[in-house]
């Protein structure tokens, strides 16, 4: 062996000379480091075919577009303190396609990728595949590939589009306190054990309707927010950026219930609702989609519904005993105005319905008017709705808290 492991001055210029002049020197190596740290690597750098035999360090060096197209890591790769640089090509791309990484560890610390980043096809054969506290700048695609390693994202920023579309992750995956500012696109993407996601933060709602999870995924504690478009048909409603924001909040609801997680499967319910306001559903579902929302907050709310049935109890109450031509007498007893107000609101409750007709003959003179069983139809009608909405809210609530 002739090239000095430690010296990475010796190991670029034997490197600038080719995959086959690499992988000759290479083969007489069994243990080791190659030490890279420190290098300011040339413009488009290749590692195209490099055989790694043991352990490589690139820390602190930096990447002025780099390929490691089927390149073989045997052992670790580490990249602390990395920096792949923007490059002035908008279109480039680092590149990892079909790279094997076959046993050890492989680990991006503290690297900044300024460019797009593609893993296509690569092999992940290691025992663990570590990202932490890193940036993508541009799009990272670690896609139509089998991920063999456990595979972990801590505090990792993706500042553009993540796609993990086709891939294959057979064992641990972790994305804990990362940060998704554009789409994550998953695709056709299969994970054999549910990924974590705690304190992870998506800036649009995730798409997994051709996602396969093996095990429950839990996503208590991940951010998924609504993505409200600037556009406003009226004040109060909200309406979604996309039409497809529906779907996506149906397949979260599905994989919410499948986990036995009832708060947030009624609030990804909540928002495929909202989703489909002035896109799926025309004004008038759009409306009653509303007016759901404002009155029992999706079936999640107890005290709506229950200050709704006051408040008509109050209202109608005024309405019968005050307010009505064809009332007996001016100054009506309030009492009895209430108590068949009541009635009207509960008219299944054998004990009001004796109740109803006496307090009837004494506000009103009989024939009653039309206009008397006009208001105790809709005070009914309306008393029905909101208490089918409470006893929603108390039903769902107990879920919750089960």
């Amino acid at each position: 062996m002739s090239v000095n492991l430690e010296d990475p001055d010796e190991l670029l210029a034997l490197a600038l000379r080719g995959h086959e002049d690499w992988n000759a020197e290479m083969a007489e190596i069994e243990f080791g480091e190659i030490d890279f740290s420190n290098i300011v690597f040339p413009a488009d750098m290749s590692f195209y075919k490099f055989e790694f035999p043991t352990r490589v360090r690139f820390d602190q060096a930096t990447f002025n577009g780099v390929s490691f197209v089927e390149a073989t890591f045997h052992r670790d790769a580490m990249f602390e303190d990395a920096t792949f640089a923007k490059v002035d090509d908008p279109e480039h791309m680092d590149s990892f396609s079909k790279t094997n990484f076959m046993d050890g560890s492989v680990e991006f610390k503290k690297t900044t990728f300024g460019n797009n980043v593609v893993f296509f096809n690569a092999t992940f054969a290691c025992i663990s595949l570590r990202f932490n506290d890193c940036v993508f700048k541009k799009s990272v695609y670690l896609a139509d590939s089998k991920v063999t390693a456990s595979i972990i994202f801590t505090d990792v920023t993706f500042r553009d589009d993540a796609h993990f579309s086709g891939t294959v992750f057979t064992n641990f995956v972790s994305f804990i306190n990362s940060r998704f500012l554009e789409a994550c696109v998953v695709v056709g993407t299969k994970f054999e054990q549910a990924p974590v996601l705690d304190d992870v933060t998506f800036s649009e709602v995730p798409d997994f309707q051709r996602t396969a999870f093996i095990g429950s995924l839990d996503l208590r504690n991940a951010k998924i927010p609504f993505n409200k478009s600037d556009e406003r048909a009226w004040i109060f409603f909200e309406i979604a950026v996309s039409p497809l924001q529906a779907g996506r909040y149906r397949r979260l609801k599905e994989l919410a219930v499948s986990a036995h997680d009832n708060a947030s499967a009624l609030n990804f319910f909540a928002n495929e609702l909202k989703s489909k306001i002035f896109h799926d559903a025309g004004f008038i579902e759009s409306s009653l989609i509303f007016l759901y929302g404002v009155f029992s907050d999706f079936g999640r709310s107890v005290l709506r519904p229950f200050i709704s049935l006051v408040f008509l109890w109050f209202v109608f109450s005024l309405i019968f005993g005050k307010n009505l031509p064809c009332k007996r007498c001016y100054l009506a007893d309030f009492s009895d105005s209430f108590i068949f107000s009541l009635g009207n609101l509960v008219p299944f409750l054998t004990s009001t319905t004796g109740a109803v007709k006496t307090m009837k003959g004494k506000l009103f003179i009989e024939p009653a008017d039309t206009w008397i069983y006009a208001l105790s139809s809709l005070e009914t009608g309306l008393g029905l709705v909101f208490l089918f909405l409470l006893g929603l809210g108390i039903r769902n609530n107990l879920r919750i808290s089960a």
